[in-house]
This record gives C-alpha cells, sequence and structure tokens, in this order.
C-alpha cells in the first residue's frame, strides 16, 4: 500500500463532541509525551482490490447515540488522576516512535464491520492498540461478547480506558459486556489473545515486514500462533501475512475522518491452519 503523510487536526475544545476520528483529549497527549511525531499519520491510497463498503443509517444512528453517551463518560474521568497514575506507571517504551501515534476508528464504521461478521453470543473481542478504550466499550455496549479486552501500552491512554470502564459500570441502566484492559506492548506479548475469537487492529502505524504478500506486518506470525481456527481479524490500513494461516475474505473502504480523500482501508481475515 502506498501512503503518504497527512497532518493532524487538533481540536481546541476538549469538551467538543467526536464521534470517531481524532480524540479531543490530544492535548493531554502532547503534555504526556515529548514526542512531537505524533502530528502526523499515514494513510493509504486507494486499495485496487477494495470493495466501497455503504455504512447503512442505522449504523450512524447507533454511532451517534452510544457516542455521545462515551463523549460523556469520558468528560467525567478525572483526567488529572489518570495522568498522576500514569506517572507513577514502570512502563518503559519508546514513545517517540511513530508506531505510538494515538487515532480513533470511525465509530459507524466500524458497528457495520461487525456486523458484517456478526460474533456468536460467546464470542470474545480484543482491540490492539485499544488507546482510551472508546472502540472495546463501543463493541461491549453494543454486542453480547462473553469478554472484551483492550491492550494498549502508552500508560495515559491505559489509565483513561480503566476509568472510563469504571464510569460505565457505575451506570447501572448500560448494559456492558465484561471487560479487561492491560497495558503491555502485545508486539510482544501475545498471551491475552489466547482464547480471542474476534481481533480488531487500527494497524496504520504499525511495523512491517517485506514478504511474499509484500509489506505485511510484522505480528502476522505470532497473532496467527495465539488464535485458533475461525477467528476473525481486522486490521485497518495494513495486511497481515496470509501465506502464515491467515485467509483473506474482503477488502472494505469505509470513511476515514482524517482525510476524506483517502478512506481507510479494512482487511477482513480468518484464521485457518
Amino acid at each position: 500500500l502506498c501512503t503518504r503523510a497527512i497532518p493532524r487536526k487538533i481540536c481546541n475544545n476538549s469538551k467538543e463532541k467526536c464521534y470517531g476520528s481524532r480524540i479531543c483529549m490530544q492535548h493531554v497527549i502532547n503534555n504526556y509525551s515529548k514526542s512531537k511525531s505524533r502530528n502526523h499519520i499515514l494513510v493509504p491510497s486507494l486499495s485496487f482490490h477494495a470493495q466501497e463498503f455503504e455504512i447503512a443509517k442505522e449504523f450512524s444512528s447507533q454511532a451517534e447515540s452510544v457516542g455521545e453517551f462515551l463523549s460523556n463518560i469520558y468528560d467525567n474521568v478525572d483526567y488529572a488522576q489518570a495522568l498522576a497514575l500514569a506517572d507513577d506507571s514502570t512502563s518503559d517504551f519508546d514513545d517517540t516512535s511513530e508506531q505510538f501515534i494515538y487515532g480513533e476508528f470511525d465509530m459507524p464504521f466500524f458497528l457495520a464491520l461487525l456486523a458484517r461478521f456478526p460474533p456468536s453470543p460467546s464470542a470474545s473481542f480484543a482491540d490492539l492498540g485499544s488507546g482510551r478504550g472508546q472502540l472495546v466499550h463501543l463493541a461491549a455496549l453494543t454486542w453480547n461478547w462473553s469478554r472484551c479486552v483492550g491492550v494498549e501500552i502508552m500508560p495515559i491512554l491505559h489509565q483513561l480506558a480503566c476509568a472510563a470502564n469504571q464510569e460505565i459500570c457505575n451506570d447501572n441502566e448500560k448494559k456492558l459486556s465484561p471487560c479487561t484492559f492491560l497495558q503491555l506492548n502485545f508486539l510482544e506479548d501475545m498471551e491475552p489473545l489466547i482464547g480471542i475469537d474476534f481481533v480488531f487492529i487500527y494497524a496504520t502505524k504499525m511495523p512491517t515486514q517485506s514478504t511474499l504478500d509484500g509489506e505485511t506486518l510484522t505480528l502476522s506470525t505470532p497473532l496467527h500462533a495465539a488464535l485458533q481456527p475461525g477467528a476473525i481479524v481486522i486490521t485497518i490500513n495494513r495486511q497481515l501475512d496470509c501465506h502464515v494461516g491467515f485467509r483473506l475474505l474482503e477488502e472494505l473502504q469505509g470513511p476515514n475522518p482524517e482525510d476524506f480523500l483517502n478512506p481507510s482501508m479494512a482487511f477482513v481475515y480468518e484464521v485457518v491452519l
């Protein structure tokens, strides 16, 4: 896939309601990290084989409703406490690396992808690079999962996800599938994915390697080893290596709120033997 740099749009109002795309708490990330590399994101050009994916109105309406609820949840999170907990974290990672760029995926597109490959009631879900947990919570609020797991390396984002999850759990009117948030580098540790049935990876900035399939994600082999046959994996903007045991089911082109000229590409895989 061809890529090019697109400037990141940063909201000036931390309370502004955003339903997918760059999170309005960008100023928190900037204050936390010394990295300047997060001001740009790479997005792919159009994939020749991709099918343009029309998002049904029901998913836009659902995303708006749940997005409003989640926005209020994150407004109530104690950001100062999350920053303090993040500063106390013993996590050690190179936050100047471009692979730690932070972004959030389009919520209607995400819901449409889940509906296109509907999970069974006993299925489990994981988001690798889950950020502040927005997609994990979106999945947990809209589908009946046995468990949902968010894996994130950045301490501040992990703490925000945990705080938001506690806020949602305190709301007795909302039905939420069980959620767990882990702070670790999944590029080095795939153990949390053992037994997971549905994996989502916003892979725009994740490392790749040259393979027979071209440039593919370096996590392809360890990811395949952790998952059982039949598991579904959706990667965004970068592809897995099919030669290690993934079957590409579909390539779907959806909206990219960051740049309307360069849509997001969803690659849907099934794990095979």
